[in-house]
């Protein structure tokens, strides 16, 4: 969870959450879920958003994903059509970041989410 007081994350915020499964890089893969999101923008905005890196260097090279407010609204195509949670992102190194940020208007609750590593390729992390 990224809840801080009250149950909502606070204005101006710029956190980043590492993943770092003890796991070796080659023979594991990460997936994160992100099972739910309140992104509060007053204005209609979507500056309050998370990102997600496939690394613990926050760099453009590593993104591979994104959303805010508009939960239609990602960094990636592949996640156009997909308004509906968990979202699913793949990991293919042995670390993963996720960095959200918000503006000086508005709060929500933010996020929650968990990972698992599995075999690589990545596929799902099943279980009911």
């Amino acid at each position: 969870h990224n809840h801080a007081c009250g149950n909502f994350y606070q204005p101006n915020a710029d956190c980043a959450y590492h993943i770092e499964p003890s796991v070796e890089s080659n023979t594991m893969d990460i997936v994160l879920y992100i099972t739910s999101s309140d992104f509060n923008n007053p204005d209609d905005s979507i500056q309050d958003n998370i990102l997600i890196y496939n690394s613990d260097v926050i760099a453009e090279q590593f993104l591979i994903g994104g959303l805010n407010k508009s939960t239609e609204y990602y960094q990636t195509e592949a996640f156009a059509d997909e308004a509906y949670f968990p979202k699913t992102f793949f990991g293919t190194r042995d670390k993963m970041t996720v960095k959200f940020v918000s503006d000086s208007t508005g709060f929500g609750e933010g996020f929650d989410a968990t990972y698992c590593t599995v075999p690589k390729p990545a596929a799902t992390c099943g279980g009911a």
